[in-house]
Formats: structure tokens, C-alpha cells, sequence
């Protein structure tokens, strides 16, 4: 499984609603715009992710999840 995590900075309003609710995930870039901190997400992760995503006030945060070829 892989899991890709985008933030648009013309959306993010920098609420930090995803660093309140995945710090271990997202943090603020040098622009002032959350950002993903990690490349290693797992399935662990997800429902974090989703959380993030659903919490976004710009719907700023985009999850997807595509199964890995064998």
C-alpha cells in the first residue's frame, strides 16, 4: 500500500487543524503553510490522514491510497 499526502498552499489557511491532529505528520513549512514531514507513512497512519483530511476548515489536505504492484 502506498500512501500519498498532498497539501495545496492556495488552500491552506494555516490553521494548523492537521499538526493539532497528526504533529507526527505535518508540520509548518519556512512559507508558513503545513506541509508533510514524512515519506514513510503506513496504514498505521490512515486514520490520522483522514482525520487531517476531514478536519482541513479549505479542504487543503488530499489522502490517496493505491495498492502496490507485486
Amino acid at each position: 500500500m502506498k500512501i500519498l499526502v498532498t497539501v495545496n498552499p492556495r488552500r491552506c489557511a494555516a490553521s494548523e487543524n492537521c499538526l493539532a491532529v497528526a504533529p507526527s505528520i505535518f508540520e509548518v513549512g519556512s512559507a508558513g503553510y503545513s506541509r508533510v514531514k514524512r515519506e514513510d507513512l503506513s496504514e498505521a497512519d490512515l486514520d490520522l490522514l483522514r482525520d487531517a483530511e476531514q478536519g482541513c476548515p479549505n479542504q487543503a489536505i488530499t489522502v490517496e491510497v493505491a495498492e502496490e504492484d507485486s
